[in-house]
């Protein structure tokens, strides 16, 4: 390989990096954050979770269609994609009360945490792995 080569490689690489970075919002650095309400839980883990907070309110942000498709029973859809997203959220969710939130595979579920966070949920419990590891814990 020539030097430019490299190079060429090395920047469409970070390109890849700094867009995935970018996809994922801050979601990563609200999870990494050691003094966040944030729970990361896997499908097993997100069951106990649920059942210790019997008064959790679910959030699915992926889209109407994705949500008809099959959703966790109880769960109100609201896309992260929607620009309304934030008013939606205060409508129908009570921050004094925990919120479980997911998506298809943890992507777009990781770009909601600093959003409800901001707007002062005070407990979050998140779906690392989304729907999909929900349905493959039942298998």
């Amino acid at each position: 390989m020539t030097a430019s080569t490299i190079l060429l490689v090395a920047g469409v690489l970070l390109g890849v990096f700094l867009l995935w970075r970018g996809y994922v919002g801050g979601g990563d650095a609200v999870l990494a954050a050691t003094n966040t309400n944030v729970r990361n839980l896997s499908a097993t883990e997100a069951r106990v979770w649920l059942r210790e907070h019997p008064s959790a309110q679910l959030l699915d942000v992926r889209s109407a269609g994705e949500h008809a498709d099959g959703a966790i029973a109880g769960s109100i859809n609201i896309s992260i994609g929607d620009a309304e997203f934030e008013a939606k959220v205060r409508d129908r969710f009570d921050p004094a009360r925990p919120v479980f939130v997911y998506c298809a595979s943890g992507m777009r579920s990781r770009r909601a945490l600093p959003r409800l966070k901001a707007i002062g949920f005070g407990e979050i419990g998140h779906l690392d792995g989304g729907y999909h590891s929900w349905g493959e814990a039942n298998r």
